[in-house]
């Protein structure tokens, strides 16, 4: 078998933006990648593109390919599977309404799981409506964008907050499903 060795660092595929779970706005990302060594990026939000202008605006200003792309969650017998689109036109109507359904379903899903901590009489201090305002650079809402407003609030750090939300969750014993889609909805 032979083996292939590489000098440089090429493409990173799979990145996420504080627009979903992850822990830096888009720009930061493509500065990042940059400074990694990466020729190409692809910004890949769970069910979001919001942050996608964003990314395509920096990585022009530092020279970097930058690739749409998009993680969606779809079901395949019965099984929830990560499928990754990448190299689409985010302003294909398709793409449009498959993210704002998928996101739909995900802040239904979240809203309804806060709602539900909060009746239980945790965390009367912060509303639905903080945590949007908080959150203003995407419009996905998860446990990341909760964690985010008790950070900047001053109540708990971000990892405190997750991890004190899914704990008051848990201890309800209740199972709020987020709403999937069928793998071939979501290829197709």
């Amino acid at each position: 078998m032979m083996k292939t060795e590489f000098n440089s660092k090429y493409a990173n595929l799979h990145l996420h933006s504080i627009a979903s779970d992850g822990g830096f706005r888009p720009a930061h990302l493509v500065r990042l990648g940059k400074s990694l060594g990466y020729k190409a990026l692809a910004l890949t939000d769970h069910e979001t593109i919001y942050g996608l202008p964003e990314f395509f605006e920096e990585a022009k200003k530092e020279e970097i390919d930058a690739l749409a792309g998009c993680e969606y969650y779809g079901v395949i017998e019965g099984a929830v599977y990560h499928l990754v689109g990448l190299d689409f036109n985010p302003e294909h109507p398709s793409i449009l309404a498959l993210c704002e359904k998928m996101t739909r379903f995900r802040n239904e899903n979240t809203k309804a799981k806060y709602d539900l901590v909060r009746k239980n009489g945790y965390f009367p201090e912060v509303s639905w409506e903080d945590i949007v305002k908080c959150n203003p650079r995407t419009d996905w809402y998860g446990p990341d964008q909760i964690g985010n407003t008790f950070d900047l609030m001053g109540i708990a750090t971000y990892s405190t907050a997750i991890h004190e939300f899914r704990k008051a969750f848990n201890a309800g014993g209740v199972t709020i499903s987020t709403q999937k889609l069928q793998a071939e909805e979501v290829i197709s």
